[in-house]
């Protein structure tokens, strides 16, 4: 209803303009990349084939807009409503080969050791929001901090409206020290005090990742940096290397404070990822707390 009211966007702030007028908080991220193990990557490269090859098809017989990926996936959806045409069992199959591929690369056993390595980064933030693409991988990563005795809790739509709820106030009071969440989260909460964002699911929507990251974004009243970890499964749809993210990435790392292509990662090898973490970066009066906690 706003929209045709303001006859269309009226102002716009990119991330170099809110950053230097301290609309949001200054940032650091870390790229980090995993591999699959041989059944994981068997499973994914049958899913993705077969979504290409469907892909393929719907945009030279169906007339599918091939980009950008949201309008593609609009309209593969509403094929997919039709009848038993040809191209309606053609969209049909091309959702059902990505939604496979989706979820060999939510729950990789690599990004739950990459998750566990990052526990000491994650006991030294202020809050942690974790992001992922499927509720079960919320859950397992849940699991994973609880088991190492952080506060930790998985908040999804298939929760009631009241335990969502209960959660955010957790969250935000410090009962709970890290929340996991497939998309609940993409939009609408607002904790400042969150400083730590991971990412373990990339979006092929560069406003669902540029949504995750305002949930960190916020200027913390301390002056300290937010700072992101960007996982992604090496060789797949989620690979930088294979145009993952492209805009999105260009965007963040000309704005960022600093930034570290990390490559990829083996079991166990994330003590250097903590450590950029841990490096805390400040902008105005380090408070003394911090001092002593960092020894800087």
């Amino acid at each position: 209803m706003l929209d045709p009211f303001f006859r269309g966007t009226c102002f716009e702030l990119n991330y170099a303009e809110a950053v230097a007028h301290e609309v949001t908080a200054h940032f650091k991220v870390a790229l980090v990349g995993v591999r699959f193990d041989d059944a994981e990557r068997t499973k994914y490269e049958d899913a993705d084939g077969q979504a290409r090859s469907h892909r393929g098809w719907l945009i030279n017989n169906a007339g599918v807009t091939p980009e950008p990926f949201g309008t593609f996936m609009a309209e593969v959806q509403t094929l997919s409503e039709g009848g038993e045409k040809k191209v309606t069992r053609k969209a049909r199959a091309y959702l059902s080969a990505f939604s496979r591929r989706r979820q060999v690369l939510a729950n990789p056993v690599a990004k739950i050791d990459l998750v566990d390595s990052l526990v000491p980064a994650v006991r030294l933030a202020e809050r942690v929001i974790v992001f992922t693409e499927r509720v079960d991988a919320a859950i397992k990563t849940a699991e994973t901090f609880r088991s190492r005795g952080i506060r930790t809790a998985a908040i999804y739509s298939g929760l009631s409206t009241e335990t969502r709820q209960s959660l955010l106030e957790q969250f935000a009071n410090g009962s709970l020290h890290v929340l996991c969440a497939p998309k609940v989260l993409d939009e609408g909460v607002d904790v400042p005090a969150a400083d730590l964002g991971i990412i373990l699911a990339a979006s092929q929507s560069r406003r669902q990742m540029i949504q995750r990251m305002g949930r960190v974004l916020r200027r913390k009243q301390d002056g300290r940096f937010a700072r992101f970890v960007i996982a992604y499964v090496e060789d797949t749809s989620e690979d930088p290397a294979n145009g993952a993210h492209g805009a999105f990435l260009d965007d963040i790392t000309n704005v960022a404070d600093d930034f570290v292509d990390v490559g990829v990662v083996g079991l166990g090898e994330g003590e250097n990822i903590c450590k950029y973490l841990n490096e805390f970066n400040w902008i105005g009066p380090i408070p003394q707390a911090k001092m002593a906690i960092t020894g800087q």
